[in-house]
């Protein structure tokens, strides 16, 4: 074994073959599929992708690996939970172990220790990509015993950034992230804003207030004197991400205001399903789309409401989290105006932007005023969507991103070689 394993780690290679490895993330995930596998893929890395999820197929030009063989074409399950992600990180690691990928690019914390027996046990370079804060997030879910809570997620923080030593480089989804990281000696940010593709299909929502026909905005026109303003949240559902709130605010806008709201993604547990498919039932104004299963589906939601909702409870891993979230980019893009907790840095970003309105998210009353203004006021929506739109054409978009992935790459395996072209 020892021997085949030599002969393999030392054969002849280009420095192009990366395996991208994650326990909690399936594969069209924004970050890990579409952004920065694809990328890489696209500038001629050899891509694979381990999943628990599947099916397992070729897909953008990345091959996707269900190694625990979960076939999410048969419906979306909650998020696992931390012993089944623990289990899973020694499955890929009997997956990996005796691999000659050139650098190994995991996305998950549970993982650290894989990353650092494949540093020792194979002759790739080691990427840990960092989503969250986990002390915050190991602070504020109930995870651990609340009286050890602290000093438990203190001590995990450190066994995290300790392993963290033992990879070749580090990627932060936000600047926070990597300050966690500042003594590590290869540390780079990059952000989770979209490709600039979906902004570019986007109508200008100064002109046409909203697109119908999909994402390429076919058939577009102006909506029914009577049909009503939606407001739209796609992602995570779950309590703390106010999916619950968002319910009773879109209750309490006033009977004359012509309004729904569509709610659309997976849910975080069990009894956040519960909690949420209860509420959504006994609300006239709410729809619950279910899981989109692509960037197209989600963007097709999009780009058929009028204001995107982010209510998010104020948390220790939330506060400074606006520069690694999904939705606030999406909805720029999409030329939507945006009603954001007004926590942290989220308010910096749309004040910044001119694109939204920052809200109390502990307080249903104003989040329903906010949304009844805006359902009132056609204008303000196309002047704050256009903004933002404007935002994600020039700023907020993953072209601005991509180079700093690549130039990392470049720097663990040195430049790859020139394209023939045929």
């Amino acid at each position: 074994m020892n021997q085949e394993r030599s002969r393999r780690a030392n054969r002849a290679s280009d420095g192009r073959r990366v395996c991208v490895f994650t326990t909690s993330h399936d594969a069209t995930d924004a970050r890990v599929f579409h952004r920065e596998a694809v990328a890489l893929a696209d500038a001629g890395y050899d891509v694979t992708l381990f999943t628990p999820f599947g099916p397992s197929r070729v897909e953008d030009g990345v091959r996707i690996r269900s190694f625990e063989g979960i076939d999410t074409d048969e419906g979306q399950p909650p998020l696992p939970g931390v012993k089944t992600r623990l289990h899973w990180a020694l499955d890929v690691l009997g997956e990996l172990y005796d691999t000659d990928y050139d650098l190994y690019h995991f996305h998950d914390a549970e993982l650290l220790p894989a990353g650092a027996a494949l540093s020792v046990l194979t002759n790739g370079k080691v990427v840990y990509d960092v989503h969250e804060d986990v002390e915050n997030v190991l602070q504020h879910k109930e995870l651990l015993p609340e009286p050890v809570r602290p000093a438990m997620a203190g001590a995990i923080s450190l066994v995290e950034r300790g392993l963290a030593h033992a990879t070749d480089g580090v990627v932060a989804a936000s600047t926070d992230i990597a300050e966690r990281f500042e003594s590590h000696p290869e540390v780079i940010t990059v952000t989770n804003y979209p490709q600039v593709k979906w902004a570019e299909r986007a109508t200008d929502r100064g002109v046409v207030p909203k697109v119908k026909g999909g994402i390429d905005g076919e058939d577009a026109s102006e909506p029914e004197g009577d049909e009503p303003v939606r407001f739209v949240y796609c992602g995570l559902l779950s309590e703390d991400r106010g999916i619950p709130r968002l319910i009773d605010a879109i209750e309490e806008v006033p009977e004359q205001r012509a309004v729904e709201l569509v709610i659309g993604g997976k849910y975080e547990t069990d009894a956040d399903e519960e909690l949420i498919e209860r509420k959504g039932r006994y609300s006239e104004r709410t729809s619950l789309v279910g899981w989109q299963d692509t960037l197209e589906d989600v963007f097709g939601l999009l780009y058929g409401a009028d204001v995107g909702m982010m209510v998010f409870a104020p948390d220790p891993n939330k506060t400074r989290a606006a520069h690694r979230s999904n939705k606030l980019f999406w909805y720029m893009a999409a030329a939507l105006p945006i009603v954001v907790s007004d926590i942290g840095n989220w308010t910096e970003v749309i004040e910044g932007a001119d694109c939204g309105i920052p809200v109390d998210p502990l307080d249903t009353e104003e989040i329903a005023a906010v949304m009844s203004d805006l359902a009132a006021d056609p204008g303000k929506r196309r002047e704050l969507g256009a903004a933002g739109h404007e935002a994600a054409l020039t700023t907020y978009n993953w072209e601005v991103q991509c180079d700093r992935l690549f130039d990392l790459y470049e720097r663990l395996l040195g430049p790859l070689p020139a394209k023939i072209e045929l």
